[in-house]
């Protein structure tokens, strides 16, 4: 049994008590309010193209995320606030960016190769048709097509010397190559596509044909923009009007003027409409390209003993305003088994930098009886 002085010695404690837990409460203050948490989700991709990349991590607030084969990445519950966002994968630059997270947000990422690269852009053109729609373009094993309006872009090309090919051979267009520099940013480089040789566009400069002939009126003809740049075609000629001529004949060029162009074809077709003369087998009958004199080398002449033309038929005549190859047509003759034979001449800016204008000259130097001729034409010829 308790006495007196215990009993008020226990209530003295216990008032105490209650005492200090009253004002312990009295002074913490109001609850704190409950932490919000947001997430973040998004795609990786390989930059500048839309192709996802896997197996990338995304890291915020401690949080982590690997990226799935569509790239796709989900992190959640991450406290509102901004932060600092990590991507990393092999092989690939690591991305960082300051982020604020409230609620649920969006963000798509993309990540560069770790090497130092470019992208490359440009546009594929044709010097009549404009915008080259559908030309494959590769370079470092890498491909793309143009667009209907010629443009292309290539991103993540390596930075240094790469060949780079333009191609739409369907449509008769010449292949195109050439070794450009990729710098570590954007690199433009535009393409020019030529025809083929049966193509026939209209020229952007004035075409101009010089004749000799009895009728001065034929002696020029200057077809302007309406020239054909790939073929020329001609009217029959009457042989009573061309008797002592055998190539120089009216509506026929003896000087073919080439602007810009690289090279070109000189091309005979007869077609007889009379008795063939006793010297019929000195008559041309067929004279067609087939290749490239591109060493001006008479090893690189086709045929077996006709056509007679070799390097030495041609001379080169060189002037201040025009640069100028000129051939002895007496030296151009075919077999009369109507076999293609024939030659196609090329310019080479190396052997004649000083052209600035090319022309090609034809000369006869006697004559032959020729019956009717259909034709000729000259075929103007694209290399690279």
């Amino acid at each position: 049994m308790l006495s007196g002085i215990e009993l008020r010695i226990r209530c003295a404690i216990s008032l105490l008590v209650f005492l200090v837990a009253g004002c312990s409460s009295n002074e913490s203050g109001p609850a704190p309010e409950p932490v919000r948490y947001g997430a973040i989700t998004g795609f990786v991709f390989l930059h500048g193209t839309p192709v996802p990349l896997s197996d990338a991590v995304v890291e915020v607030a401690g949080r982590t995320d690997t990226t799935l084969s569509s790239g796709k990445y989900f992190i959640d519950s991450i406290p509102h606030g901004t932060y600092t966002l990590m991507v990393t994968r092999d092989e690939y630059r690591d991305y960082s960016e300051e982020i604020s997270v409230s609620d649920t947000g969006w963000l798509d990422i993309s990540l560069r190769i770790d090497i130092d690269v470019g992208d490359l852009r440009g546009y594929v053109t044709h010097p009549a048709y404009g915008s080259v729609g559908s030309a494959k373009i590769v370079v470092s094993n890498d491909s793309t097509f143009t667009n209907p309006d010629g443009f292309f872009m290539i991103p993540n090309v390596p930075v240094g010397e790469q060949l780079v090919t333009c191609s739409k051979t369907q449509a008769g267009y010449h292949d195109f190559s050439a070794t450009i520099y990729i710098a570590g940013s954007d690199n433009e480089f535009n393409i020019v596509l030529v025809r083929t040789v049966h193509d026939s566009i209209p020229i952007a400069r004035d075409a101009y044909v010089e004749v000799n002939s009895k009728y001065p009126e034929n002696n020029s003809m200057n077809f302007g923009s309406q020239a054909e740049i790939a073929m020329f075609h001609w009217q029959d000629i009457d042989s009573t009007v061309n008797r002592r001529l055998l190539v120089v004949l009216p509506r026929l060029p003896s000087v073919v003027d080439l602007a810009d162009l690289e090279s070109a074809t000189l091309v005979f077709k007869e077609t007889h409409h009379s008795d063939i003369s006793a010297d019929a087998n000195w008559v041309p009958q067929t004279i067609m390209v087939r290749r490239i004199l591109q060493e001006w080398s008479e090893d690189l002449v086709t045929g077996n003993t006709a056509p007679r033309v070799d390097a030495d038929s041609f001379s080169v005549v060189k002037s201040t305003e025009k640069g100028i190859l000129a051939m002895d047509v007496m030296e151009i003759y075919a077999h009369p088994e109507e076999t293609p034979y024939g030659l196609r001449f090329a310019f080479r800016d190396d052997e004649y930098p000083e052209t600035a204008v090319r022309r090609l000259e034809f000369h006869s130097r006697e004559a032959f009886y020729p019956p009717y001729y259909q034709g000729p034409f000259v075929e103007f010829v694209y290399t690279h």
